[in-house]
């Protein structure tokens, strides 16, 4: 897996997530946080 076919899939999480805006977090950040999370779940799966 290449480093562009991993940023095509971070992208399409991106589009996908919904999430809320409440006093914690902007939902933007949350949509941004969830490619974070994407990748390093990622990540850790194939290097096993």
């Amino acid at each position: 897996m290449n480093d562009e076919l991993i940023e095509e899939a971070i992208k399409k999480v991106r589009e996908e997530v919904n999430p809320i805006s409440d006093i914690r977090a902007s939902a933007e950040y949350r949509r941004y946080i969830s490619g974070i999370l994407f990748k390093r779940a990622f990540e850790k799966l194939i290097s096993y």
